[in-house]
């Protein structure tokens, strides 16, 4: 059976999204930091505003948001936490 353009994106787009999500718990499991980069447009906010918003607020005012990337960072571990993260593990 042929599919549409439209579900052949959407399928692709969900495929995307679930590689995405495994490459993020591989990561998340290998001690690295991840922070996500968007982009969003704020309408009729003023720099005041702006100052004293939270980063949540922001966000939902923004409304839809374009993920740009992500970013990786290393974390490493002090040699005295390896044994907290150890016992915190096997928990």
């Amino acid at each position: 059976m042929f599919s549409s353009p439209t579900q052949i994106a959407s399928s692709r787009m969900q495929q995307q999204a679930l590689h995405t999500l495994q490459v993020l718990v591989e990561y998340a499991a290998q001690i690295f930091r991840l922070l996500a980069l968007a982009v969003g447009q704020l309408q009729n906010v003023t720099s005041e505003e702006l100052a004293h918003m939270t980063q949540q607020d922001a966000e939902l005012m923004a409304g839809r948001m374009d993920m740009l990337g992500l970013l990786v960072l290393s974390n490493h571990l002090h040699p005295s936490s390896k044994d907290t993260v150890t016992c915190l593990q096997d928990k």
